[in-house]
């Protein structure tokens, strides 16, 4: 006979909307009633979850933590804070200028208790995925900081908190306790309490998560500014790459501004770029791929960059720059230089060929660029434009490599992607006409014969199929090491603090 055990859930219910706000309701906070002005003694109750009726019955004081995902922040600002409004009557309105950055442009604000302490509610809905709680509290925290606040007990607390390192194991967020409770109040634009019921507190809230909209790209550069992946750093490493972050993540906000910004990408790439992507120094062609790869995805990129056509040649002008200069790859020291053949017969025959395989892979990152953002053109003069104006190629290089980018050749996969068949691609380096002669035998299929006309864009545009082993190499082709094997990524959370606040 089989017993069925029935495990004891946690029921949902629907019926308040106010409370339904804060959804995680594990690991609560209850405390018995103070006078007014008396400390609160805050316990944690980790058995059973926090239910609507145990709050609306008002036998205790309750508040809540966040669980892995959160819909809303919150900023606590104790009574004899500097940056309370009777203090200092603009600080408030700094930290929302601040916090705008993040997308948080609306608050709901309420006194917290009798003590006359401040909770200022930002709550917002996820547009495409929740928003992880450790990352939000970091990127709270980070830009705070950076606006000149600081974030510590008894003056500023940020919820969710950021968790510190315990050994023992992960930790729970801070909790804070649910608003409209005893001595808690809605506030007016005047900074004085108003009629506060749960409807209008509801009707606030509804207002302002119409208002915010969360910036995950803003969120994931303050994390990275914020140096949680550089823990092995030493102190001076650490902080010089947060300079660099700070110079880089924030992109193009004006003209002119090119030259600076390529200069410190290839600075943290050459000197950070192995430990932040955990492959082997930079250098190269590496180091100038990584270079363009920053570089057009920073924002305003697109709207301030004047250089847009020839990124490639400044980016190889600043690779070669910081490789040539005093500094090194962080922990490898300064790479060794093979010195140049001395036979000079074999000199030009090697450049040539460097010149064909960087030729090559600047093509294929840039094929790869374009099926990753799903533009690639199916037409050839369309696909010669993309090339030649966005990605800076000549005709005459195009035609060279043709087996890589022509939709015909592509679809064909004739050649294998290799210049030629023979796998080097020397085949397209040599400038022999022969080598190119279209015939019934063999070839390029749809190529233009050498004999009548060079032009690639003479023929018939049809959208080819795209080759399914080509294009599921190049969708993989990962833009930082240039391998088609992307790195594990991925930032994971970290253990924090433990134990209740009262927030």
């Amino acid at each position: 006979m089989t017993i069925s055990i029935i495990k004891p859930g946690y029921i949902t219910e629907y019926s308040d909307r106010f409370l339904s706000l804060f959804c995680h309701r594990w690991d609560y906070i209850w405390a018995a009633h103070a006078a007014p002005g008396a400390s609160t003694n805050w316990h944690t109750e980790s058995k059973h979850p926090l239910s609507d009726r145990m709050v609306g019955s008002g036998k205790y004081l309750y508040g809540v933590r966040f669980g892995q995902h959160c819909t809303y922040a919150m900023l606590d600002i104790d009574k004899n804070s500097p940056y309370h409004p009777s203090r200092d009557p603009f600080a408030v309105g700094k930290m929302a200028a601040a916090l705008e950055k993040l997308g948080l442009c609306s608050h709901v604000a309420i006194t917290s208790s009798y003590s006359g302490g401040l909770h200022l509610y930002f709550p917002f809905e996820p547009l495409t995925q929740p928003v992880a709680s450790w990352q939000l509290a970091i990127a709270i925290d980070q830009t705070l900081k950076k606006a000149g606040f600081l974030v510590q007990d008894g003056l500023l607390e940020c919820f969710p908190n950021v968790r510190n390192y315990d050994p023992d194991g992960p930790t729970l967020f801070k909790g804070h306790r649910l608003p409209l409770q005893a001595g808690s109040y809605l506030i007016g634009d005047d900074w004085q309490l108003c009629h506060s019921t749960p409807e209008l507190f509801t009707q606030r809230w509804d207002w302002a998560t119409i208002r915010n909209a969360i910036d995950q790209g803003a969120i994931d550069r303050a994390i990275k500014q914020s140096g949680v992946r550089n823990q092995r750093l030493s102190f001076k490493a650490k902080k010089f790459l947060n300079d660099l972050n700070t110079e880089v993540e924030n992109g193009w906000t004006s003209n002119g501004q090119t030259n600076h910004i390529l200069g410190r990408i290839a600075m943290r790439s050459y000197i950070f770029g192995h430990f932040i992507s955990g492959a082997k120094p930079l250098t190269g062609e590496r180091l100038i791929m990584d270079v363009v790869r920053v570089a057009i995805a920073l924002p305003g990129y697109t709207d301030h960059c004047r250089h847009q056509q020839e990124i490639w040649n400044r980016a190889e002008e600043w690779a070669r720059c910081v490789e040539n200069s005093r500094y090194y790859p962080y922990q490898h020291g300064k790479p060794k230089v093979e010195k140049p053949l001395e036979d000079d017969a074999a000199l030009p025959q090697s450049y040539n060929k460097f010149v064909e395989e960087r030729a090559r892979e600047r093509l294929c990152f840039a094929l790869a660029d374009l099926l990753n953002k799903d533009a690639l053109p199916f037409s050839i003069s369309d696909r010669f434009d993309a090339l030649t104006l966005n990605y800076g190629f000549s005709g005459q290089t195009l035609y060279r490599h043709r087996d890589l980018w022509h939709p015909d050749v592509f679809a064909s996969g004739g050649d294998g992607g290799d210049g030629g068949g023979d796998g080097d691609g020397e085949k397209f380096s040599t400038g022999s006409d022969d080598s190119f002669k279209e015939s019934s035998e063999g070839g390029a299929l749809g190529a233009p014969s050498l004999e009548n006309d060079t032009s690639l864009l003479e023929l018939t545009e049809r959208k080819a199929l795209l080759d399914k082993g080509k294009r599921a190499f190049w969708e993989g082709w990962n833009l930082e090491t240039g391998c088609n094997s992307p790195p594990s990524e991925g930032l994971g959370d970290r253990t924090l603090d433990k134990g209740g606040g009262d927030g």
